[in-house]
């Protein structure tokens, strides 16, 4: 019985020391290890199930997060995407409804434009047509007798006559004037110098 005894104790004096000098160094290294990597900011958990869960085995023991939680986490980004696509496409319409607007402004503007080009061009026409009828009344008055052109130029309208006088030369004029009545001569005068200020 004695060898047995001393046989195991043998085998016992073995694994002590295989326990003590190999193992517990190696899971105190580790240990140090873990706490280094941990103080130094570096996750060794999450270091762990990135690379355990690519180990078969050892795949169905790490941790991972679990599946309900990332549908959870992807459905709510999903929501949030689907809602930032939602308010884009309002900013979208809203600027498709200024962008009309402001084409039919545009377009009504120019309708404008349009329309005053042409009135201005009209007015322009008809006084081209007035000075031509004007610059016609004044030289027939230029080739008349003074004496038959003095009762015209009574009866006519302040402004015609002012109009007419300004075409016809200085000498003709006075020739006319002479033969007027003296108070429509004044006035005639009067607003003849008015109207060249």
């Amino acid at each position: 019985m004695k060898p047995n005894v001393k046989k195991e104790e043998k085998k016992a004096g073995k694994l002590q020391w295989f326990f003590f000098v190999i193992v517990v160094p190696i899971i105190f290294t580790i240990t140090l290890l873990i706490v280094i990597l941990q103080i130094a900011g570096i996750s060794v958990t999450d270091i762990a199930e990135k690379y355990g869960s690519k180990i078969p085995v050892v795949s169905s023991f790490v941790d991972s997060k679990d599946t309900k939680e990332l549908e959870q986490e992807l459905t709510e980004r999903i929501q949030e995407l689907e809602g930032q696509i939602s308010e884009y496409k309002n900013q979208v319409e809203t600027l498709e409804y200024e962008v009309e607007s402001k084409e039919e402004q545009l377009t009504e503007k120019s309708n404008q434009v349009t329309e005053l080009t042409t009135n201005l061009e009209s007015k322009e026409e008809a006084k081209v047509n007035e000075d031509e009828q004007l610059k016609t009344l004044s030289d027939s008055f230029v080739d008349m007798d003074p004496e038959a052109a003095a009762p015209i130029f009574e009866e006519m309208e302040q402004e015609l006559a002012i109009q007419v006088l300004q075409q016809i030369n200085a000498d003709k004029r006075g020739e006319i004037f002479a033969e007027m009545d003296p108070s429509i001569v004044a006035t005639l005068s009067q607003a003849f110098v008015d109207s060249s200020n």
